[in-house]
């Protein structure tokens, strides 16, 4: 395994384990704390072909500068 690999490995895992605690996450939330990840999208993307039911939300605010931002919120939907 690459070094590239095993890192979006680790994304991956840190990720997930995210979602199931917290049952959604932003892209703000995984570049912070242990995951630094700044391609949130392409690591939902693997966890979706993995098998992981993902949904994307919009979510809308205000930046420092005034400006309206749109952003995704992915949800984990949890099977029964």
């Amino acid at each position: 395994m690459t070094e590239k690999s095993a890192h979006t490995m680790t994304q991956k895992k840190a990720i997930l384990e995210h979602l199931q605690k917290y049952g959604r996450i932003t892209d703000a939330e995984a570049f912070t704390g242990k995951m630094k990840c700044r391609r949130l999208g392409a690591r939902i993307y693997d966890l979706r072909h993995e098998g992981y039911n993902i949904i994307t939300d919009k979510g809308e605010s205000v930046n420092e500068f005034g400006h309206r931002v749109r952003y995704a919120i992915y949800r984990l939907v949890k099977t029964a």
